[in-house]
């Protein structure tokens, strides 16, 4: 026993057992807690910035101000339209055929002369499967019988000849008819055009005349579109000598601004009552993604023939481009009433 309590007595003197104890315990101490607060400080700190960070990226853009139950007032504000931008002519294609006209036709912007000749333009629709070319001045025609007629010169804005269309697309032609003197009857009331073995009537034509000239086919040179779409909303009907009021949305689909400055000029017509005026532009800009509703205007003379009339709307930038609406139909019906 005596040599086991020796050897436990050196094992235990030996200084290699000796625990080792922390040197400055409270400064190590300290540093510690230290180092804690500055990560959980930092932690929150990032947190807080990722949140920040992904609501800027998650939230919606600023909604457009939204216009008054009418839109966006009227201002009477007349101008002229700017310079208009066209695509350049086309090369000449194959013949049309006049089976390909068999769309029904309709007429666009008449103007009556001092001598009281009113001169129609009739769109007449390609349903050909590509693009063709049609040439010459068609026969005029009153009640199935040939009439003379005239020489005209197209009198549309970019008015390009012969008339090379795109499926869809309408050919044109300008038909004058001028009113019979005092006790001449006329050759006949229903008008037509021949093209080829095809006949097409002329639509719209309530007083007949005695005097006729027609041009030549003719397309118009395509406008260049601005990036915008426009859509009308109209009242179906309207008396002669008020005011019809309608509405015009103004779309932006782009990931883009569209800006309003300098303001755009727009041109609106029914029937022979037409004006020019500039847009009011109290908001400067159409938001991407976005519309704006305006509150149209347009005098309704007493002396526009009653019936149906085509209702168009066409704004031009100051660089030429255009946004017309109901681009497909080239706008909107409205009966004109007595």
């Amino acid at each position: 026993m005596t040599d086991l309590e020796q050897l436990i007595r050196r094992e235990l003197a030996d200084e290699r057992h000796a625990p080792q104890g922390w040197t400055e315990p409270v400064r190590r101490i300290r540093r510690g807690i230290r180092r804690r607060r500055i990560r959980r400080y930092g932690t929150i700190a990032a947190a807080v910035t990722a949140l920040a960070f992904a609501g800027t990226l998650l939230s919606p853009p600023e909604p457009a101000p939204a216009p008054g139950p009418g839109g966006i007032a009227w201002a009477d504000t007349p101008a002229t339209l700017p310079s208009l931008a066209r695509t350049s002519p086309r090369p000449d294609a194959s013949p049309c055929a006049g089976s390909g006209f068999t769309a029904p036709p309709w007429l666009d912007g008449t103007t009556t002369g001092a001598d009281g000749t009113r001169t129609y333009t009739m769109l007449v629709p390609s349903r050909h499967s590509g693009r063709c070319t049609l040439s010459g001045t068609p026969p005029l025609i009153a009640d199935g019988t040939a009439v003379p007629a005239g020489a005209l010169v197209p009198r549309a804005d970019g008015s390009r000849q012969p008339a090379t269309v795109d499926p869809g697309e309408p050919v044109r032609v300008d038909i004058a008819v001028t009113p019979c003197p005092a006790g001449q009857p006329p050759p006949g009331r229903a008008l037509a055009v021949t093209i080829g073995t095809a006949r097409v009537a002329v639509p719209g034509i309530i007083e007949p005349g005695c005097g006729f000239a027609v041009s030549p086919w003719y397309y118009q040179a395509p406008l260049r579109n601005a990036p915008l779409t426009v859509t009308m909303t109209a009242p179906a009907t309207v008396r002669r000598g008020t005011t019809l009021v309608y509405r015009v949305t103004i779309s932006n689909a782009f990931p883009q601004a569209f800006g309003l400055d300098p303001c755009p000029v727009y041109r609106q017509s029914l029937g022979e009552a037409r004006g020019t005026y500039r847009l009011n532009c109290t908001t400067k800009t159409i938001p991407r993604h976005s519309s704006q509703t305006y509150e149209m205007r347009l005098d309704v003379p007493a002396s526009t023939p009653p019936g149906p009339a085509r209702l168009s709307w066409m704004a031009a930038t100051p660089d030429g481009t255009v946004a017309i609406a109901d681009l497909a139909t080239g706008g909107v019906t409205v009966q004109v009433q007595q």
